[in-house]
C-alpha cells in the first residue's frame, strides 16, 4: 500500500505525457473523461469512425512495436449467452422471474450504443514503469499511424 500513491502518480504522469504529445493531431477523438483529475490513466484511447479503421490502427501500432487494443477488462452482461437466455442456477431466480424480469429482453438489441462505442475505440495501456522514452515512442507511433487510418 505504501507504493500505491507513487504507482498512481507515475501512471497519471505517463498518460498525461502521451495525451499532451498527441492532443494537437487534427481530427483526434479521445475517449471522453468525465473526471480528468480522477482519471487513473491506465490507457489512452482514441475514437475512430468505424471498427475497420480501429482495427487498422491496432495493426499499424503493432507494426510500430506498440501494443494497442480495443477496450477490455469489462464484459457487456446483456450479451452473455446465459444472461440473454435468462439461464440461472435456479429456475426461480428473482431477476428473471418477476413481472419486470420477464419483460426485459437482453442481447445486442438492448445496448447498441455501448457495442458501437467499444467497437470504434482502441488504445495503448500505460504502465507506471514506462520511461520518458517509452512515452515518446508511443506518441511518435500514434502521430505516425493515426492520420493514415483516420482518413
Amino acid at each position: 500500500m505504501r507504493k500505491l500513491d507513487r504507482i498512481v502518480s507515475d501512471v497519471r504522469a505517463n498518460a498525461r505525457r502521451v495525451y499532451d504529445g498527441i492532443r494537437d493531431l487534427p481530427g483526434l477523438r479521445l475517449r471522453r473523461l468525465p473526471d480528468p483529475e480522477g482519471e487513473l490513466g491506465a490507457g489512452v484511447f482514441l475514437g475512430f469512425d468505424d471498427k475497420e479503421r480501429r482495427d487498422r490502427f491496432v495493426a499499424a501500432m503493432k507494426a510500430e512495436n506498440i501494443p494497442a487494443s480495443p477496450p477490455s477488462g469489462s464484459v457487456i452482461l446483456p450479451l452473455q449467452r446465459h444472461i440473454e437466455n435468462k439461464a440461472t442456477v435456479h429456475p426461480a431466480w428473482p431477476s428473471f422471474t418477476s413481472e419486470r424480469g420477464r419483460q426485459i429482453r437482453y442481447g445486442a438489441s438492448c445496448c447498441p450504443r455501448t457495442i458501437g462505442i467499444l467497437s470504434r475505440f482502441a488504445g495503448v495501456s500505460i504502465d507506471p514503469k514506462f520511461t520518458r522514452r517509452d512515452c515518446d515512442d508511443i506518441v511518435a507511433a500514434i502521430r505516425k499511424v493515426y492520420p493514415s487510418v483516420k482518413a
